[in-house]
């Protein structure tokens, strides 16, 4: 699976995902996370900031009996398919009973607990969330390699003044900006 060289072709790209990928309560992470997250993404009802990545799949494809294989079809051809994180990916397991209706329609995401109480598949684990003052993520003991951190904070600051002030004191280790 490579990519075309014609101007008109379609790419195909197929993704392995690592065997041992597992949500952190231990469900195994497959290309139906993917595809579920494709899925809202593309749902106009939802509360979405940009679709343009979305709206370039024609369709994803789950293969192997594990479903840890995943095949993107692209409309035309993208220089950006491989870019960090280009498919999101959403617990499938959790969501799809919580937010599709029987009839295929799907319930606002934005509404669900989830948004306050997410589910990783990486080295850190939510663990609280208080609204305008932090967030703290804790090890994913499922996630290999350990992370060599216990537990990472990120504190809102919205003040410039207040933000170098806390650097400078040594209560914050860095800064992210958005």
């Amino acid at each position: 699976d490579g990519v075309p060289t014609g101007p008109n072709q379609k790419m195909v790209v197929t993704w392995p995902l690592k065997p041992q990928a597992q949500w952190e309560a231990g469900v195994p992470v497959t290309a139906d996370d993917f595809i579920f997250a494709q899925e809202v993404c593309m749902d106009p009802k939802q509360e979405i900031v940009d679709r343009d990545i979305c709206e370039r799949v024609e369709s994803m494809v789950a293969r192997g009996d594990d479903k840890k294989t995943l095949v993107v079809t692209w409309h035309e051809q993208f220089a950006f398919f491989n870019a960090y994180r280009v498919h999101d990916l959403l617990p499938a397991h959790l969501l799809r009973p919580r937010i599709k209706k029987p009839n295929g329609e799907m319930a606002d995401l934005s509404k669900d607990s989830y948004g306050q109480n997410p589910l990783s598949n990486g080295p850190f684990r939510f663990k609280e969330w208080v609204p305008g003052q932090y967030i703290t993520f804790v090890r994913n003991e499922r996630y290999q390699p350990l992370a060599k951190l216990d537990e990472v904070t990120i504190k809102f600051i919205p003040n410039n003044n207040a933000l170098e002030s806390n650097l400078v004191a040594g209560t914050i280790d860095g800064i992210l900006s958005t």
